[in-house]
């Protein structure tokens, strides 16, 4: 939710100064104060400083669907070096997922696949994601899971 407002109140003015408009009608005060925080900071800033998680991911997808910016799918792409983590999980994670959501967001969103497919000739990453398909990043995140517990790492 934070990255599809975040970016949606930054890429258009309109629809954040409605929103600023309506906050006293949002009951739950939680979402209200949510709300309130995106409304006055630049997600992108926000982004600049956040951990590279699977929940980043997850942010920058939210961004690029409320927006068509790929900006946010270079975000994402970024991270895909971090699957050749082999000591922390959590970095691992970030790196595996972004493979599997961009090949998976690649077979279904036009604009990705355009977007990945001018990057190739650069990133041998990105030939191996529009070439798979998603299962097989799946099956090969849970087998380097298994050898690394298997190792005594990541248990």
């Amino acid at each position: 939710m934070s990255g599809f407002f975040g970016a949606l109140f930054l890429s258009d003015k309109e629809v954040k100064k409605s929103f600023e408009s309506n906050f006293d009608k949002i009951e739950k005060q939680e979402i209200r104060k949510l709300m309130m925080i995106l409304s006055a900071s630049n997600i992108d800033t926000l982004y600049s400083k956040t951990k590279v998680t699977t929940e980043y991911n997850d942010r920058n997808w939210a961004s690029y669907f409320a927006t068509g910016n790929l900006k946010y799918i270079d975000n994402i792409i970024a991270n895909v070096p971090y699957e050749n983590e082999r000591t922390d999980l959590s970095l691992f994670l970030a790196g595996a997922s972004a493979k599997w959501s961009l090949c998976s967001n690649a077979k279904q969103d036009e604009l990705v696949k355009k977007h990945l497919t001018g990057l190739k000739d650069k990133n041998e990453n990105i030939k191996e994601i529009l070439q798979e398909d998603p299962q097989y990043f799946k099956n090969k995140m849970v087998q380097i899971i298994k050898e690394q517990r298997l190792k005594g790492i990541w248990n």
